[in-house]
């Protein structure tokens, strides 16, 4: 008898290893839970919706500042969701930070979904936190089904791809958006004062995370990124500064800053029939916002810089990855909008070539984005000269020269490693392209000469230095026919 109920208790046990064994494989990873499972430890965590996602890069917080971070935002996430995320990850990585972005409070205000506490927190471990989560978040017939995913995903064996036992690899999170939105009138500004009478669920989350955090000494810090929000869903979101109020935390209303530019920093933009308004921040917005919070953060909560500190190796070398994954992006480009869209990233520099009565000056979106990069070539001499602008963001300098010039970058020692040069072509052609030269001290690898000789008149060339490597990794020339660019490699 003994024996039989020790084999019952040996199948049991292992028929339970066995379900969570499955469960763990054919749940598909999440960016979230792949970074919970590495082996890095990151002192600041971001939390938020897709703004969120969109907006924060760690790279840019590594390689400015040396600030180890996770953008652990979710798409989509409920400010209740989001309670129970930050309690989860704090148990796995024990931050010295905790940033939160609120503007979950103006959506998702009636109660969660099951598939919305999937997508953010079937990574998080079976335990009494997960328990408990259930309980706060979900009836009862739902509970089950979360705590063991495998009665959601044990169909998904003939879904199974490489990701789903790799992970998404990324730099800790966060997505690139690498569009331009059309223009957009933002709504009028409330005053912070101007709030609802009643908050509801999201507004109770958030002061229940406050307390969290205050209960395990971790600093928190709430954001609104910018973006546009209609009237009521400010509303909402202000109460955010009730409650920084009420905890004596630091709000952070982007808002109210002048950070980005509505020309230029938004990946996208649209209208709900709600009357809410949905944003998201490119890789142009997402950098500023990152570059200015990191600067905030390191300063308030003196944040320690680990670049080159020992045991940080690894994310020294996951950024080099990294960096070499936007060099090799950037030499393929092939839209001129997206490729000045990436040029903001201070990671690269370049020479923005222009001959003569250029078809650019007419294009208004590219000319803001020139701006955007520190260029403004006066269109009225345009029509007669050609031009070169340096936006050079290792030296944090721009320079601009007309009808011909040179420009060097230059490596540690204060040799001269990568020179750019141009020159007007005076050979009788009435909008004769410059000629444009690159390479190292001696300029020995010449990129266009004569281009108005091809089929197509050059509207603009840019030539792309690595900062890094200080060598030229793109030289494309693009031309307007048809209001489509087309592209030409050097």
């Amino acid at each position: 008898m003994k024996k039989r109920i020790l084999h019952i208790f040996l199948f049991s046990a292992a028929l339970a290893l066995g379900v969570l064994a499955a469960a763990k494989l054919t749940v598909r990873k999440t960016e979230v839970g792949t970074l919970m499972q590495e082996n890095t430890q990151a002192d600041v965590l971001f939390f938020g919706t897709s703004h969120v996602n969109f907006g924060i890069l760690p790279g840019e917080l590594w390689a400015q500042n040396g600030i180890t971070a996770y953008n652990c935002a979710v798409n989509g996430e409920p400010m209740r969701v989001t309670k129970w995320a930050i309690r989860s990850a704090v148990e796995q990585k024990r931050p010295k930070l905790i940033v939160l972005d609120v503007y979950s409070l103006s959506v998702w205000r009636d109660n969660v979904s099951a598939g919305a506490v999937h997508t953010s927190l079937d990574w998080a471990p079976l335990n009494q936190t997960k328990l408990e989560m259930t309980k706060d978040l979900l009836p009862g017939e739902d509970r089950m089904e979360v705590l063991f995913p495998f009665a959601r995903y044990h169909a998904r064996w003939e879904e199974l791809t490489k990701e789903d036992f790799e992970g998404k690899q990324t730099l800790y999170g966060g997505t690139q958006g690498t569009g331009i939105a059309q223009y957009f009138a933002p709504a009028e500004l409330l005053p912070q004062t101007e709030m609802l009478d009643e908050y509801g669920q999201p507004a109770e989350a958030l002061r229940e995370i406050a307390a969290y955090c205050r209960k395990e000494n971790i600093p928190l810090v709430l954001t609104e990124l910018p973006g546009p929000n209609a009237a009521d869903q400010q509303r909402y979101i202000n109460a955010a500064a009730q409650v920084a109020k009420e905890y004596d935390l630091p709000y952070y209303d982007m808002d109210r800053m002048e950070l980005v530019r509505k020309e230029t920093d938004y990946n996208d933009i649209s209208m709900a029939e709600s009357g809410e308004m949905g944003y998201h921040l490119n890789v142009s917005g997402a950098g500023k916002v990152t570059r200015w919070l990191g600067n905030v953060l390191q300063s308030k909560y003196a944040l320690p810089d680990h670049r080159g500190e020992s045991g940080y190796e690894a994310w020294a070398e996951k950024y080099d990855a990294y960096h070499q994954q936007l060099a090799a992006e950037i030499a393929s480009e092939t839209n001129l909008y997206t490729l000045l869209l990436r040029l903001a990233n201070p990671g690269f520099s370049a020479a923005v070539v222009i001959p003569q009565q250029s078809n650019l000056i007419h294009d208004a979106n590219a000319m803001a984005l020139l701006q955007n990069l520190g260029l403004a070539p006066d269109t009225e001499r345009l029509a007669q000269d050609c031009y070169m602008g340096v936006s050079d963001t290792d030296t944090a300098s721009v320079q601009e020269m007309w009808n011909s010039g040179e420009y060097s970058w230059y490596n540690a020692n204060g040799s001269a490693v990568c020179k750019v040069g141009f020159e007007r072509c005076y050979d009788g052609e009435p909008y004769s392209n410059p000629s444009v030269i690159a390479g190292g001290e001696d300029r020995s690898h010449r990129v266009y000469n004569d281009l108005d000789r091809q089929p197509d008149k050059i509207d603009v060339q840019i030539v792309v230095v690595d900062n890094r490597s200080k060598t030229v990794i793109a030289a494309p020339a693009f031309s307007l026919n048809n209001t489509l660019w087309s592209y030409r490699k050097s």
